[in-house]
C-alpha cells in the first residue's frame, strides 16, 4: 500500500508557484494528506475528478497519487476560471499527459462525461446549493467504493461532532428554500454534507490523518470563521455505506 509521505514529499521538492493566500495552495499541509490518503483509497485505473482547481496545487496532489499507484486512470480538472499560473505548474510536475482539464462549468463538464469516476473531490462554488448540485451530477458516475472529498468545512465536522451534525440537518431542514434557492457563496459545506449523508445514506470517512495543526499566525485568527481561510484541518470525505 503506497503511503501518503512520499507524495507529499514529490509535492513539496516541486514546490507549488504561490499565490497570495499564506497556505501558498489553498490547503494546509494536513488538509493535502487527507487528500492525498482518500485518493490513495481509491481506484487509480477509473477517472478523478476535481471541481475548483485554482492555481493547480491539488490537481498536481492527486496526479502525483495516482501515478503513485500505476493507475491509468486521468485526473479530471474543472474550474471556469483557473489562475493562469496552474499552466506551468502541471507543466513543472510532468503530468500534461494525465491531466485533462475542463474550462467550464461542473454541470457542463460532468453532462460530456461517459466514464466511471473513482474519486471526487468538491471544492468549487462554497454554496450549499452548489456543493447539492455537484455532487447530484456526478453522483450516477460513482464507482463502489468511490470517496467523495469536501474542502473548507468546519472543526466540528472533522472531529465528527454528532450533536453538530443533528444540528446542521436541522438547520437545512428549516431553511431548505433558502439554502436551494441561494447563488451565494454562503460556505453552508457542513450543511451540505450532512444532508448528503443523509439523504443518499452515506458515512463520513475516517482519515488516519489527525493532527490538531492549527495556523493561527498565518490567518490571524484563533477560531474558525465561515468564509475565511481556516486556521484548522478543513477537509472531510464520504462515502456509501455498505
Amino acid at each position: 500500500m503506497t503511503t501518503t509521505q512520499p507524495i507529499i514529499d514529490k509535492f513539496d521538492k516541486l514546490g507549488i508557484l504561490p499565490h497570495g493566500l499564506p497556505n501558498a495552495i489553498g490547503m494546509w499541509p494536513n488538509e493535502q494528506e487527507c487528500l492525498v490518503w482518500c485518493a490513495l483509497q481509491c481506484n487509480p485505473n477509473l477517472d478523478w475528478w476535481e471541481v475548483g482547481s485554482f492555481c493547480g496545487g491539488s490537481t498536481i496532489l492527486l496526479g502525483f497519487a495516482q501515478e503513485s499507484l500505476e493507475g491509468e486512470g486521468n485526473i479530471i480538472s474543472v474550474d471556469p476560471n483557473p489562475k493562469p499560473i496552474m499552466d506551468l505548474n502541471i507543466k513543472r510536475a510532468k503530468l500534461n499527459d494525465r491531466i485533462v482539464r475542463y474550462k467550464t462549468t461542473s454541470k457542463e463538464a460532468l453532462e460530456k462525461n461517459h466514464n466511471s469516476i473513482g474519486f471526487l473531490f468538491l471544492d468549487g462554488w462554497h454554496s450549499f446549493s452548489a456543493v447539492l448540485a455537484e455532487f447530484e451530477a456526478a453522483m450516477y458516475f460513482l464507482a463502489e467504493n468511490a470517496i467523495v472529498g469536501f474542502h473548507d468545512v468546519s472543526p466540528k465536522m472533522w472531529s465528527y461532532d454528532k450533536q453538530y451534525t443533528h444540528q446542521c440537518f436541522d438547520y437545512t431542514i428549516k431553511n431548505w428554500n433558502q439554502l436551494i434557492n441561494s447563488s451565494e457563496q454562503d460556505f453552508r459545506i457542513d450543511e451540505a454534507v450532512t444532508y448528503l449523508c443523509k439523504e443518499y445514506e452515506y458515512e463520513i470517512v475516517d482519515i488516519p490523518v489527525r493532527e490538531p495543526l492549527a495556523y493561527h499566525k498565518e490567518t490571524n485568527l484563533d477560531r474558525w470563521v465561515r468564509g475565511r481561510t481556516s486556521p484548522h484541518n478543513a477537509f472531510t470525505a464520504i462515502r456509501k455505506i455498505k
